[in-house]
């Protein structure tokens, strides 16, 4: 759940899965056009109270996260649930150091989205959102061709 300040975001996360939850309150602001992030753990009630001043133009964003090492680096998997297009973003913890990201092989990138506000969590959350045509395009190109090679490799 996210809701806009007047220079910035607060955003409230619940994560868990069966009956076992934590929850999360971020407020993201610029100062001095540095970007300040401000995380802290919260009890359910205030989570419950927070949403009580939700912004109506926004959805609660659902996705699944998947979490793993590949050659000693970080990497999650998150595939956003309801949103058009269903997209899987793969994000790196990164060092900030130069160093070598090695993609895992069995991981299929459509293309690059780092810099891309579109890919944002916030903008994925606009009730008006819509993935890039080309995006979904290009997805059923790279799953069409995987079906192919299966079927080929079946027969």
């Amino acid at each position: 759940m996210q809701t806009e300040m007047e220079n910035g975001t607060n955003v409230a996360r619940k994560i868990g899965k069966n009956d076992s939850f934590i929850y999360s309150n971020e407020i993201r602001y610029f100062s001095n056009g540095e970007k300040i992030q401000k995380k802290k753990q919260i009890t359910a009630r205030e989570y419950i109270e927070l949403l009580e001043n939700k912004d109506t133009s926004r959805r609660q964003i659902r996705k699944i996260r998947q979490c793993f090492i590949y050659e000693r680096q970080y990497f999650m998997v998150e595939c956003f649930t309801n949103v058009d297009g269903n997209p899987s973003i793969l994000r790196i913890e990164s060092t900030g150091e130069a160093q070598k990201i090695q993609i895992p092989p069995i991981l299929q990138v459509l293309r690059e989205v780092t810099n891309e506000e579109f890919y944002e969590t916030r903008f994925m959350a606009d009730l008006n959102y819509e993935m890039p045509t080309s995006d979904k395009m290009q997805i059923k190109h790279m799953i069409a061709k995987d079906n192919a090679k299966a079927n080929a490799a079946e027969n």
